[in-house]
């Protein structure tokens, strides 16, 4: 998307909690790698998910949503790092 997605496009955005992060914290700055991934924590999910938009070109909003439904419905808990998140949102693309 050219624009980020934002918060409130999140479908989910009630149920996440949103706690003060520091904009420079790795689990939403950066490239995606082996920090922990929190699916319950909507700025983590926010900043994954545009992450993902942008490093496959993705430009519409069906396909953020796509990704968000995933982690919400699908995501293992044994996922920890966002590394394994993105691989694993990659290789489960076709079955959502």
């Amino acid at each position: 998307m050219k624009v980020p997605l934002q918060k409130d496009q999140l479908l989910f955005r009630d149920h996440y909690s949103w706690p003060q992060v520091p904009a420079e914290d790795p689990r939403i700055s950066g490239d995606l790698c082996d920090t922990l991934f929190e699916p319950k924590d909507g700025n983590q999910v926010l900043y994954f998910i545009n992450k993902l938009l942008a490093a496959w070109k993705f430009d519409e909003i069906k396909y953020a949503r796509k990704i968000e439904k995933m982690i919400k419905v699908g995501l293992p808990q044994n996922i920890g790092s966002q590394k394994d998140a993105k691989l694993w949102v990659k290789d489960h693309w076709e079955n959502y």
